[in-house]
């Protein structure tokens, strides 16, 4: 397979593991509060399927670092299938409710595990496939698949809800795992050279990286700035479903449109971004946004 062909395939698989992710996302918290009435355990579900990339984000990156990354990726995408079974089991079994509180959060703690790894895998490897002179233009691509997965899986979480149930919602997710695997199947294992180091010895990179981080104070200020943006994540993915639902009366393809909304705006502001980029102030508009928002 040449190059071109791999970067097709690869960001295919990529749009396929955004999608599936991101219902397995609103589709936990959805259906939480849908079927339990819990918004609590909602909320808690997505603080662990997002909260676990903290405790496991620096192991995971020393790892892609030390071995080939699209094996890391193919890897780490079996918890979130793990994780879409057992939801689409708990859908359908009638379980008692303790052990259905149970398996929600050991579903949110297997997305979590897929979430800390898959995604920094998948960012490495693009490094490795693409020689750097295109490799601006793949990551921008790259990142707008990112935002149509996030901004299409309301739409297509509203339109599995509305023909069929929620079976068949996170037995779609897990197909688009399965499909992903396939395709990530066909890459090769880009290494760097020199080869990558004893993997056993991740804490000596991660404990380098911290320290670059101390000594970058730009760095740590983009890393703590792009903390505060991930937070509103929580009211995105617990609230405004309720919101659309409760106080607009919207039915779930109205509400799933209505979520669907982000996608275009989060598009626009990634334009937007790369106009202001270049400019010297452009600090003071990533924290004007943030206030905003």
């Amino acid at each position: 397979m040449n190059e071109q062909a791999s970067l097709r395939t690869f960001l295919a698989g990529s749009l396929a593991g955004f999608l599936a992710g991101h219902i397995l996302n609103f589709g936990i918290v959805q259906y939480v509060q849908e079927t339990m009435g819990r918004p609590g355990l909602a909320g808690a579900a997505l603080f662990i399927a997002f909260g676990t990339p903290i405790l496991l984000g620096l192991h995971a990156g020393a790892v892609c670092d030390r071995q080939p990354a699209i094996r890391v990726a193919r890897g780490y995408q079996i918890p979130f299938m793990v994780g879409a079974g057992t939801l689409a089991l708990l859908s359908i079994s009638g379980l008692p409710q303790p052990v259905q509180i149970a398996g929600v959060l050991f579903a949110a703690v297997m997305i979590g595990i897929g979430w800390s790894y898959v995604s920094p895998a998948r960012l490495v490897f693009l490094a490795r496939l693409v020689p750097e002179k295109q490799l601006r233009g793949a990551t921008i691509l790259f990142n707008v698949l990112s935002t149509i997965g996030f901004g299409l899986a309301p739409a297509v979480l509203g339109i599995l809800q509305a023909t069929g149930d929620w079976v068949s919602a996170f037995s779609t997710a897990l197909g688009l795992f399965i499909i992903a695997e396939f395709l990530f199947q066909r890459m090769p294992d880009v290494e760097d050279d020199p080869p990558a180091a004893d993997p056993a010895h991740w804490w000596s990179s991660a404990r380098d990286g911290l320290a670059y981080v101390a000594k970058t104070p730009i760095l740590a200020q983009l890393l703590f700035t792009t903390l505060v943006v991930h937070l509103l994540l929580g009211p995105i993915q617990v609230i405004l479903p309720r919101l659309a639902s409760e106080q607009l009366g919207l039915g779930t393809i109205g509400r799933g449109a209505f979520l669907s909304l982000l996608a275009p705006l989060l598009i626009i502001g990634g334009l937007v971004a790369l106009r202001l980029r270049e400019r010297a102030d452009a600090g003071r508009w990533m924290l004007f946004a943030c206030l905003a928002s």
